[in-house]
Parts: structure tokens; sequence; C-alpha cells
């Protein structure tokens, strides 16, 4: 006897957990011709069969991908089966184990750890005790049913899991948090640990908060969260989402946020805070910086000044990668704010961006409120989707101006877009300048799941006055850069103090962009021939190509930079270009491919203050990206101090600082950095401790916090082990 059931978690009303007996759906008109329901056949096996030898049924399991109401053989997904124990009275055919077994299904939502794009969820088994409802202990199991695209799921009902201590010693007690939306009155939280094991929450009235210890030895426990509610109809929606602590002797108070499929690890500095619509992720406040209060538990903390968002989303027919949705996402802004200029942009080899944002509104407005304005329009996961107002904090106070920065990471695979974001004002932006370096260029997600390796990295400190750094600035002298030559002439104070901080042996020379010849005298750490050389005047060509005479000035041998002794042995080399038109390479005797040429082969770094409306079509910020070098929008002067200290510092470190060595092949998390000088543990800090800069892959000491020679040094940090395909610095 066979028998074909089919089944719609959109319709069929389920009593609780385990449900009603399914058979009462099989007349249901389909909800949607976008929807594929599952179909079960149930087979009785006689006794002596080869599958169930004192006989029972056959369950065989698949979507009707046609929509026939035939479980056509290609459709068939799963082959399930349920033995007779001897303990049903086969006297009657009411009594038979065919009529007694039960199929339940749920719909899986969108953005579940099973099926990232929703599925449903079969339950089965023998109703023995004959009260037309499947108990705990009458399941035989329960199957889950991907979708491929085809298939409307519930939206999600977890925003995202999330906790202080990611990184934590063995033994140590832990809370994780579960971001929910609106939380149904029906609903029901399951937590469970790696091993399957059920959890209770020490506060039943919060069931979306769990307080767990961990084991006794390093390495990685992941818990998981199965959530389950039910409409007024009766429809049931279900999901599952993970979260991994990585317990090791190397602690580090991260925060970590769960989202789809990625894991995302911010610096300690963040609390985070749930927030209702259509939205996988978090708001983030950070802890004040310049006052000693303490922060609030409501809804933005009092006295927070730097905040932001992380959020999991499609793409929404808005970009095919990271930089294409990024330009979609800021473009979106335009309508409702004056001015949003982007003033420096990195993109990393495996794609990944980061870009900071000044902006300036038409009318003041507190940070909560933009907040929630930029969340509206980049943060959602659905087209036209909503979310829910954020609160301002009483102590907020209406602003004009803001840095807003931003990290996207997207992933080919799962066609989604992991975003990282700040918000301060633009005058407190120097004050959390580490923290958002940290925040949105150099935090690491990685698949939910996925180990962090602790390592320590031991070396034997160096003198670092040894270390060399030699510059080649080529400055734009066409008839209208006289304004930026005074701007960039005026740092040379501050490029020759940060320097000195570092203790770095530096020289700079400049050429133009119309010729190959070494200003003034050539390679210099003399402040006011600097200052004189990186002034050439306007009276240069009007064709610009500030890359075809810096690859001249470094042509091996030939080359006027080699003539002059330089780079000099040891020393690293920086690339300066600075123009505001695009490159005009020419193609003789060959076009310039920005990823092949002098400057990738001998790993001389290479930053572009130039347009950013050149972009398309301007090989200055291609080759930025392929040295991983930074851009600057020449605009933006305002901007040039910290840029130019920035390549000050990138140059150090490239010269003077100690390698992470497992960044070569690995993802490191640089929140998790701690460093240790003759067992002293060094605070991280521009001006007295030590930086870690992720496109050099090394940690750097500043000020008096430089370690005498022969000093041990002790780096320790969480990879995580790239295997097919790399992970992504954010």
């Amino acid at each position: 006897m066979n028998k074909i059931l089919k089944l719609s978690a959109l319709t069929l009303s389920i009593a609780s957990l385990y449900g009603c007996n399914s058979e009462s759906t099989d007349n249901v008109e389909k909800s949607s011709e976008k929807n594929h329901f599952a179909l079960i056949e149930k087979i009785t096996l006689p006794e002596g069969n080869e599958i169930c030898s004192v006989g029972g049924i056959q369950l065989i399991i698949g979507y009707d991908e046609n929509n026939n109401n035939i479980l056509d053989d290609k459709e068939k997904t799963t082959d399930k089966s349920i033995c007779n124990d001897g303990s049903l009275n086969k006297s009657g055919e009411d009594e038979t184990l065919l009529n007694k077994a039960i199929v339940n299904i749920g719909m899986i939502t969108k953005g579940d750890s099973q099926c990232e794009l929703g599925g449903q969820e079969v339950i089965y088994g023998v109703d023995k005790n004959g009260n037309a409802a499947l108990e705990a202990d009458e399941v035989e199991d329960n199957i889950v049913l991907c979708a491929k695209g085809e298939l409307t799921p519930p939206d999600a009902l977890i925003n995202a899991l999330t906790t202080t201590n990611s990184i934590t010693e063995p033994n140590s007690t832990i809370t994780i948090e579960a971001l929910v939306s609106n939380i149904p009155e029906n609903s029901t939280f399951e937590w469970t640990d790696d091993k399957g094991n059920l959890l209770t929450p020490e506060n039943l009235s919060k069931p979306e908060l769990l307080k767990v210890t961990l084991g006794k030895s390093e390495g990685t426990e992941t818990y998981k969260l199965r959530l389950s509610t039910f409409d007024d109809n009766g429809n049931k929606s279900i999901q599952t989402k993970k979260i991994s602590i990585n317990v090791s002797y190397l602690k580090s108070e991260v925060t970590s946020i769960a989202l789809n499929s990625k894991q995302l690890y911010l610096p300690e500095s963040y609390q985070t805070k749930s927030i209702s619509g259509d939205i996988t992720g978090a708001v983030i406040y950070a802890k004040p910086i310049t006052k000693n209060a303490q922060a609030k538990s409501i809804t933005t903390p009092e006295l927070t000044e730097l905040l932001g968002f992380v959020s999991e989303r499609p793409a929404l027919n808005q970009g095919k990668n990271a930089n294409e949705i990024l330009s979609n996402a800021i473009n979106s802004l335009n309508s409702s704010i004056k001015s949003i200029s982007e003033y420096s942009k990195t993109v990393l080899s495996n794609g990944d961006i980061s870009a900071s944002y000044n902006i300036e509104l038409f009318t003041s407005k507190k940070p909560t409120e933009l907040l929630t304005e930029i969340m509206q329009k980049i943060a959602i996961n659905k087209i036209n989707g909503k979310i829910d107002t954020l609160i301002p904090a009483k102590s907020e106070q209406p602003i004009k101006n803001f840095q807003f920065d931003i990290s996207i990471s997207f992933s080919e695979i799962t066609k989604t877009a992991v975003i990282t974001s700040t918000l301060v004002a633009k005058d407190k932006s120097e004050v959390y300048s580490d923290l958002i370096a940290s925040t949105t260029s150099e935090s690491v997600t990685a698949p939910i799941g996925t180990s962090l390796i602790p390592h320590k990295d031991t070396y034997t400190a160096a003198e670092q006055k040894t270390a060399k750094s030699d510059f080649l600035f080529v400055i734009d002298n066409s008839g209208s850069m006289g304004g930026e030559q005074d701007e960039i002439s005026k740092l040379t104070t501050d490029f020759i103090d940060t320097m000195n901080k570092t203790a770095i042996d530096f020289n700079v020379a400049v050429i133009t962009t119309d010729s190959d010849t070494l200003r003034g005298k050539g390679f210099t750490n003399d402040k006011s021939q600097i200052e004189k050389d990186l002034k050439p005047g306007t009276n240069g060509s009007g064709i610009e190509k500030g890359i075809y005479f810096a690859e001249k000035a470094l042509a091996p041998t030939t080359g006027t930079v080699a003539i002059a002794g330089y780079p000099r042995q040891g020393a690293s080399l920086s690339v300066i270009i600075m123009s505001d038109e695009k490159s005009q390479y020419g193609s003789n005797p060959k076009p310039f491919d920005p990823k092949s040429n002098l400057f990738v082969d001998n790993q001389y770094k290479v930053y572009a203050i130039v347009q950013p409306k050149h972009a398309k079509d301007s090989q200055y910020d291609d080759l930025a990206n392929e040295t991983l070098g930074k851009s600057l929008n020449i605009n933006e002067k305002n901007e040039y101090k910290t840029f130019v200290e920035l390549i000050a510092k990138n140059s150090g470190v490239i010269a003077a600082g100690y390698d992470l060595s497992m960044a070569k092949i690995n993802s490191i998390l640089s929140s998790s950095i701690a460093v240790t000088v003759d067992g002293q543990l060094v605070t991280r800090s521009k001006f007295n401790g030590w930086e870690y800069y992720p496109l050099a892959q090394k940690v750097i000491f500043t000020g008096a916090a430089i370690p005498t020679a022969g000093a041990k040094i002790e780096i320790g940090y969480q990879y995580v082990e790239n295997k097919a395909t790399p992970l992504s610095l954010n």
C-alpha cells in the first residue's frame, strides 16, 4: 500500500512542537506558485522484506519541483524506514503501522545555520499512545530539506548571536545573547552545546540569555539556538543559529557576533543591541574614551560618541562584488545628506574593501538619528525592507559633520555581503582612530564554527633606529596644483615627527609628473629641503604621467633613483603619487599593467593622492590597490595630515616591524593580539605602545615603548586557518 502526502508548512496547523497528524493536508491548495512543497511517499513493508523483516513502513521524501503531485525519481532526496517493533496490534486496519505513522513539517526561515535560503523540516515517528500527536519519545528522526531558491520561507527570527568573551580561558563562565526582534509570546528557545546536550537558561524569563561554563581544555566550542514559533494560524517557523567560542590561555575579550554565514570579531570596546525589522545584524556602541563615566544599558548608552552596525545582507541587485555594493550603498545616501565625500579607500587582494567618508548634513542631527537613516538604506536584507527607529540617548547633541567608516566583505558562495561600520562626530574621530581602524580595517570574518588557533611569536628586539625607509614623492606640477602642493609641503614637520617617533632612518626624494629628475639635492632628511622639493611649481606639463616617470626613475641601474644609490640596502621604499588628473601613461612600448610591473615585483608600496572621480579610468588607484597601499581624495585637504602620518608609519613597520608569522597564509584576528616585552604587557597605542598594520602584517613599537636591543618580545594572537579559499580581513 502506497500513500502520497503533500505537506506545506505555510498552511499546515501544528498544535505543539511535534504537531498534529499531517494527513489532514492532503488537499491543501498551494499558497504561492514560487513554493515547491515536500512530498512524503509512505510504503507498507510486509513481514519478511529485506528492509524490515518484521514489517514496517518506508518513507521516501523529496520536493515536488514540477508541482505535479507525484514524487518523481529525480525529486527523491531521502529514504527512511520505520520497522514494527511488535508493540502495535495488527488485528484491524485502523491499527496498522501505516496509519499510526505521523509526519509533521515546519518551515525553516531564511538565515538558518542549516539552510541559508530556508527550507522545510520533516519530523516523523509512530503515535504509539494513540493521542494523534508525536511525543518527544515517539520521534524517530527529523529530515531537513534546504530550499534551492524556489521556496518562499518566513523571515529570520534571530538577528544575531553575540558574546563579549568569544576568546576566553578554560573553565570560564560566559554569557551568550540572542538578538531577536519582537520575540513572539509562543516562542520556544532550545539551546544545545556541540554534543547536542540541552542547556537551560539561568533566568527562564529571559530565554535569550544563556550562561555557560566552558571546558577544561583549549579548543573551539560551538553553541546552537533553535528558536521555534507559530503564527496566528498555527503555522510553525524554525530557525537555528550557531556561535563559536574559542577556549585558549591567550585570552582576548573580543566581541563576537554570529550572523547568517559568518562570525564577526570586534574589539572589546563594544556592546551590542538588537534592532527589529528586516536586518540580520546588530547595532554596536563603543565605550566612551574621553571620560570615565560608565555606559548604561539603555537603547543608546549615555555618553556614547562612536556607534555603528554590523549586518549580513544579500547583494539586492546592487553589485557583484564588494566595491560595486559599496558604491551603490553610498550613492543611496546622497538624497538625504548635503555631501558625503570619500577621502580614503583600501582594497585588499581578496576583494574586501574599506573606506572612510566625511559627511556634512543640511541640518544637524543626533548620531543615533543619522545611523538609523544609514541603516535603513544599506543594512536591510530585502528590497524596501524596514527597521525600527533607534532612540537617541539623552546626552546626544545634534551634529552637522561626521566621519563614517565602512568595510564590506562579499562572498561569491552565499552571494551575501558582511558590512561593518562606525559613525562618529568629525571632531572626535582622532580620539577614536585606533578603535575605528581595528573595527573597519582589521577585524576577521570567518565561517561560523571555524576554530581560532592560538599562536605566539617570539623575537629578540633589534636596534630600531638602524632600520631604513626611503620615500619617493611624485608631485603633479601642472597649472592646477598650487594649493595641493602648499598643503602637502606644510606637513613635512608632521611627517618627520612621525618617523622620529618610530626611530627610523629615513630619506625623501621628489620627482614630478613630467620628469624623472630628482629635485634639489636628491634624497634627503633635511626638513627645509623636503618642504621646498614638495613645491615644484605649476609650470609643468598638462599631460600628467606620474606612473611613467616613477617607473623610469626606479628602473634598475639606469634610473635616477638607482644612480643616486637608492633604495638603500635593506631599506623599504614607498612611492607617493599626487595628481588631480588621471594617469596618462601612454601605450608605447605597451600599456601599463597595474598587476604586473616593477612596483609589484619589488614590493614597493604605492600611495595615491588623487581624484576619486577618475578611479574608473585612472591607474593610480589600481596600482595602490595592487601594492596594498591606500588612496586619498586629493580634495580632502583636512585629511592630508592623517594620510601622510599613515604613510610614514606603514613605511616604518615594513622596515622595523615584527612579523606575525601566521599572517602569511592565514587571517589574523587583530583584536586578539597581546604583546609583552621582557614579560611586561605593552598597551596598544600610537604614541607610546605598539600598533598593528594588517597591510604589512607586522607589529611596530612607538615612542617610549620601543624596546631596547636584546629585549625578549612575545606576540600572542589567534588566527583562522585558510584552507580552500582565503578568509577575509574587513
